[in-house]
């Protein structure tokens, strides 16, 4: 008995029935369409076998990580080579960490801009 318990709901709790609801609540709902999965996901024959697909994006923020990460060890054992030909061990590696993180975070926050202006 289609939509008996919603009435009877209604009828005790004094709550008025919107017409047409009990019967879209019994019908099947309907899915929404699948997006182009193809423009999302990257479906590698080397993927297939590990049970699914990688979003794009995953590589995009792996690489801006990996980015990051090796401008300050670039530039921090840039600094470390200095300070060993100078002999002002550690102020220039520190010098070159911190360069190395302000140069890694102005790319981070340049690539965040390009993301949000698409």
């Amino acid at each position: 008995m289609p939509g008996g318990l919603c009435a009877k709901y209604h009828e005790v709790s004094g709550r008025p029935i919107i017409k047409g609801l009990a019967e879209r609540m019994t019908e099947k709902p309907v899915k929404p369409e699948e997006p182009n999965r193809h423009a999302f996901r990257s479906d590698s024959p080397a993927q297939a076998g590990r049970g699914g697909s990688i979003p794009l994006a995953s590589y995009a923020l792996v690489g801006i990580g990996l980015e990051f990460l090796l401008t300050i060890c670039l530039l921090g054992a840039a600094g470390w080579w200095l300070d060993g030909r100078l002999s002002t061990f550690p102020w220039l590696m520190i010098a070159g960490i911190a360069m190395g993180f302000a140069v890694g975070l102005a790319r981070i926050i340049r690539a965040g801009a390009r993301a949000f202006r698409k």
